[in-house]
């Protein structure tokens, strides 16, 4: 099965839009092009409804939405479920502070309406092929060294070193205190962490987890660090050593395992 055989068969995608005929439009369309969907028109009809369709893939919002506005139905799964899932906001406002508050509070894609719906599922297509690819660890990592288990480290050591975990995608401090990362959170210090102290650029990075030509990768790029910093020293009370180099990138300075 090719990857877009793939993502036709196997993602279900939510619409959130108020305006019925929009609504019906996308949900036939996609339809058409193979996806499961299901729709509603409010926050309140999203919430009681998503608690049966839990395995939806993919969440078309809204921003004008009847009571509580999509912005908050966007936060609300971010917090839920970090990056793991593609959010795309519609909106008939398209100003550029329009477009950044979206992109701030969550959604992958900001789209103007009216919706043209081949764009639609482009979009939809670009999405999903970062979800589904697989991030190969190895990729990045020109010393084998760097991948040790963890009972074959010294009590010292392990003491003494941060540990990615690349089976469960979680991050461990000096002082042993471990947390989850989202998908986002883990390929961004998997590509730091294998280039052992050296600087990674900004572009290196914004194509690896973002995608080449995104928009305003830079800003996301660096509101990604900025949340992951405030989360580790949070729930650790350990400062993440990643250092950044002005206008350049970022580097992860600090001895690290990856465990396998």
């Amino acid at each position: 099965m090719n990857l877009e055989n793939m993502e036709m068969s196997q993602q279900t995608i939510a619409v959130i839009e108020d305006n019925p005929d929009l609504s019906d439009s996308m949900v036939e369309y996609l339809n058409i092009k193979g996806y499961l969907t299901w729709k509603v028109n409010s926050a309140e009809s999203f919430y009681k409804e998503f608690m049966t369709h839990n395995k939806t893939d993919i969440f078309i919002v809204d921003i004008g939405l009847p009571g509580e506005n999509g912005l908050g139905i966007v936060q609300h799964l971010r917090d839920i479920f970090g990056m793991q899932h593609v959010i795309i906001i519609t909106s008939a406002f398209g100003t550029l502070n329009d477009r950044l508050n979206g992109l701030k509070t969550g959604a992958d894609c900001y789209m103007v309406k009216p919706i043209d719906m081949e764009e639609l599922t482009e979009n939809i297509k670009a999405m999903s092929r970062r979800k589904y690819t697989t991030f190969d660890a190895m990729a990045y990592v020109n010393n084998v060294n760097l991948f040790r288990r963890i009972s074959d480290l010294p009590n010292h050591e392990t003491e003494l070193r941060w540990q990615l975990n690349i089976q469960n995608w979680t991050l461990t401090s000096p002082n042993n205190k471990e947390f989850k990362l989202t998908e986002r959170e883990y390929r961004l210090l998997h590509i730091l962490i294998s280039a052992q102290g050296q600087t990674i650029t900004k572009t290196y990075i914004i194509d690896q987890i973002l995608g080449k030509h995104i928009y305003n990768g830079n800003e996301r790029l660096d509101l990604l660090i900025t949340r992951l910093r405030k989360k580790t020293q949070r729930i650790t009370n350990e400062i993440l050593p990643i250092k950044t180099a002005h206008t350049v990138g970022y580097a992860f300075t600090a001895l690290v395992t990856v465990v396998v």
